[in-house]
């Protein structure tokens, strides 16, 4: 039930950030502070901080999202991984034995 419910939450996020990066101006580009033109901590910290509200919203609803990603993955991979691979092979034979042993009736 978690899984659906995480699984609605991650639709919902998803068209969320999509709305909010499109109401992005086009002038604003957040990658400004990677350039290549300035070195060192000072090009992946910010100066002043982002006074668009905007992409506030953005930037804690792409938080949200990685987080419920993450949940999801860790949810779905304890299902993934309750049998290690030697008892699958060991119930395969066990189960083919049982269907190719069927004794004649006369």
């Amino acid at each position: 039930m978690s899984v659906t419910i995480l699984s609605v939450l991650q639709v919902i996020l998803v068209v969320i950030l999509v709305i909010l990066v499109l109401l992005q101006p086009p002038g604003s580009s957040s990658l400004s502070g990677f350039s290549s033109s300035q070195q060192g901590l000072n090009s992946m910290i910010p100066m002043k901080p982002s006074a668009n509200p905007l992409s506030k919203i953005t930037a804690i609803i792409a938080g949200l999202f990685i987080i419920n990603t993450l949940l999801l993955s860790g949810l779905c991979s304890k299902d993934v991984h309750k049998k290690s691979i030697a008892e699958k092979i060991v119930l395969e034979k066990q189960q083919e034995n049982e269907s190719t042993s069927v004794p004649f009736e006369n």
